[in-house]
Formats: C-alpha cells, structure tokens, sequence
C-alpha cells in the first residue's frame, strides 16, 4: 500500500513538471529562414534558436501542451508573402492555416490561452488572402 501510494505521488510529480515546464530547452526544433526567425514574437524563438532565456517574455502560457503549431503559421504566413508564384502562395497560406486551426482546436479548453486571440485573427486574415488570390486568379 506504502508503495502504491509513492508511485502514485511521483506520478503526479512527473505530470505535474511535465504541464508546467512551459518548454523544452533541448535546442531548436524546427526551421525557418534566419530572416523571419528575429521578426516573430519572442515566445516563438526558443523554437527557432539555442540559448534563448526560460523566462515569462519568451514563454506562451496557460495555453496546455498542443499550442505550439501557433509559431510555425506565423512563418508560414511570412512565408507566403515573398512567394511569387500563386500556388506556392497558396501552398503556404493552407498550410499556415492548418498551424492556426490545429492551435485553436487544441487550446479550446485554455480560454485564458495566450495566442488564441493572435492565432483567431490570424486565421481569419489568411482566409481573406487565400479568398484575394482565389479572386485575382478567376479576374485573369
């Protein structure tokens, strides 16, 4: 019984460092062109460079663990705007709206969520440029 109880309390212990440790300072975990990288927000960098300080400037919070699609939609979106052709536009754009979407859908339960509201606007201004280009393309 003594020892059902510690595993259950260190179970807890794990879960519970697990939810709060606002990341992983295991280095960069995704790519982007050195660029955009400096002209996201700050709690996006960690996912982009090494060293960047754990603190509350550099950190998205109450927003759960599947909240980090938020920072790859915003490059993305970057992403689309240098793009010449239309369909790599657009390429980007759906993709960028999927990164928003999946945010959005995960983070339902976090309302006081810290990229909801950006991640809603976000969305909702993909949509209008993914509708301009569907428009310029129908116009030619």
């Amino acid at each position: 019984m003594k020892n059902c109880r510690l595993l259950l309390a260190l179970a807890a212990i794990m879960v519970w460092t697990a939810s709060v440790s606002a990341r992983d300072d295991g280095g960069p975990k995704y790519k982007a062109p050195p660029e955009i990288v400096p002209t996201l927000p700050k709690i996006c960098w960690w996912l982009y460079m090494d060293n960047v300080p754990n603190t509350s400037e550099f950190n998205i919070k109450d927003c759960g663990n599947f909240y980090n699609h938020y920072c790859p939609g915003l490059v993305r979106m970057k992403l689309a705007e240098r793009e010449k052709t239309i369909a790599a536009r657009m390429q980007h754009l759906t993709q960028a709206k999927r990164e928003f979407e999946y945010t959005l859908h995960f983070t339902e339960q976090f309302p006081e969520c810290s990229v909801r509201t950006p991640a809603k606007m976000n969305l909702e201004r993909i949509k209008f440029q993914m509708d301009m280009v569907k428009w310029n393309v129908r116009k030619r």
